[in-house]
């Protein structure tokens, strides 16, 4: 589900090369606003969306939210326009919007402390995984001449329907937590599952949303930094794969080469991952590990802005 995610998001960047501001006439800043567009929905939706996953069972939530962003990725193919293309990224960026923080939660459900940074790194490698894809099948549509129909609609499209078909799959495999799973054979292996999480000290979740600790939150010093964490080191990401292939046609490239150059990116983007997640688990020493990934990430991102200064 995060592969899925992370490559209908980036595949807009490949689209755009292959002439999607172009055929909707896009003007001026149209298309960074496009591009926004989804992080503005999930900026907008995130508080319900706290709400929510919390109230409602995950495997009722994820499943609807996967079949409706694969239906929004799906319908950018029959963008006629800008309000079009808004609207429907509007719609993907708000079904997505849940989606990060019920990963977390599941993993938290079911694995021990531990545990946990690789079964994170398991789920969120996939972020290499989808750029690499997204430039292989980018690369392959490139090929599609028709006045008609073009290579960026057939990228969306095949995006959109690869989502909705994988909803059912969730529906099929997904437990929500320890007590209703489905794969237990007796009471003694939940027994057993819900005895090697005690050392969590987290309790085996609830439904109850409680305010109380929604202020907590606000006043805990930890939720500032760990988003201050998150949002510096995506604004360099988040222009990297949504430019990333414009700019690296800019340099003289043509298209389908430009698509292919943004593969060593996501095998970079793996790397990384790998062996931050490995040296979390192993040397136990989590912010020394974020200091170096976060410098790491800066220093990119101020490299990009000196080079096209």
């Amino acid at each position: 589900m995060y592969f899925l995610q992370i490559y209908d998001k980036t595949v807009f960047g490949y689209g755009n090369t292959y002439g999607l501001s172009a055929d909707l006439g896009l003007i001026k800043k149209d298309y960074s606003l496009a591009s926004s567009m989804t992080s503005i929905a999930t900026l907008c939706w995130q508080p319900f969306s706290a709400y929510i996953i919390v109230r409602y069972n995950p495997r009722y939530l994820m499943t609807i939210f996967v079949f409706c962003w694969g239906t929004s990725a799906a319908c950018m193919a029959a963008s006629n326009g800008r309000a079009s293309l808004l609207a429907t990224r509007f719609l993907l960026g708000l079904f997505e919007a849940a989606n990060i923080p019920l990963f977390s939660m599941l993993t938290a459900t079911w694995y021990r402390r531990a545990e946990q940074p690789l079964r994170v790194c398991a789920w969120f490698i996939t972020n290499s995984a989808a750029t690499i894809v997204a430039a292989l099948v980018s690369y392959g549509f490139g090929h599609i001449e028709s006045e008609s129909w073009r290579p960026w609609q057939s990228i969306y499209l095949s995006a959109g329907i690869i989502t909705v078909l994988t909803a059912p799959i969730v529906w099929w495999r997904l437990d929500a937590d320890l007590s209703t799973a489905r794969f237990w054979s007796d009471d003694y292996e939940r027994d057993q599952a819900v005895e090697r999480l005690r050392a969590n000290q987290t309790g085996l979740g609830s439904r109850e949303f409680k305010w109380v600790q929604v202020r907590e939150m606000f006043l805990d010093p930890k939720s500032w930094l760990f988003a201050s964490l998150i949002c510096i080191p995506n604004i360099a990401a988040h222009v990297a794969n949504t430019f990333g292939p414009t700019l690296i046609k800019a340099l003289g490239f043509d298209t389908k080469t430009a698509t292919l150059l943004n593969i060593p990116f996501g095998a970079l983007q793996a790397i990384g991952i790998l062996a931050g997640s490995w040296a979390a688990a192993r040397f136990k020493i989590k912010s020394a590990m974020l200091l170096i990934l976060c410098g790491l990430t800066m220093a990119g991102g101020i490299m990009m802005y000196v080079a096209e200064s």
